[in-house]
C-alpha cells in the first residue's frame, strides 16, 4: 500500500511538471491576473515579508492591521497604496525579524523606531 502511495505520489509530481511546461504562456497569464486580486496581493506581502525576516506567528492578522493602517505610527502622514514617500511599509527589527510598526517609506528608510 506505501509503494502506491509513492508511485502515485511520483506520477503527481512528474505530471504537474510536464502540465507546468506545456502550459507555460496559461500560468503566466493566470498568475498575473491572480496577483490583482485581494487575495493574491494578500499572498505577495506574506511571501515578502518572510523573504525578508519577518517573524510572526499570525501573518493574516498582520496583514489585517497592515491594510486597514491609514496613518504612519510615527509621523502620522496619510498612507498611500502603491509606492511613494508616502507608502505604506511594514516595518521590523532586521536582527529579530519582530515587528515594529506600520511606516511611511520616509521614516521606514530614516529607521526612525530604531533610534
Amino acid at each position: 500500500m506505501v509503494y502506491k502511495m509513492e508511485r502515485k505520489k511520483e506520477y503527481n509530481k512528474q505530471y504537474q511538471k510536464k502540465w507546468r511546461e506545456n502550459n507555460k504562456s496559461h500560468k503566466k497569464e493566470y498568475d498575473k491576473e491572480y496577483l490583482k486580486t485581494d487575495q493574491g496581493k494578500k499572498i505577495r506581502h506574506i511571501a515578502i515579508w518572510k523573504h525578508r525576516g519577518v517573524i510572526n506567528d499570525d501573518f493574516d492578522t498582520v496583514y489585517d492591521i497592515y491594510i486597514n493602517t491609514h496613518t504612519c505610527d510615527y509621523c502620522k502622514v496619510f498612507l498611500i497604496e502603491g509606492r511613494g514617500t508616502n507608502s505604506r511599509n511594514l516595518d521590523h527589527d532586521h536582527n529579530t525579524g519582530e515587528i515594529r510598526g506600520i511606516l511611511c517609506m520616509n521614516c521606514n528608510l530614516n529607521d526612525v523606531l530604531n533610534k
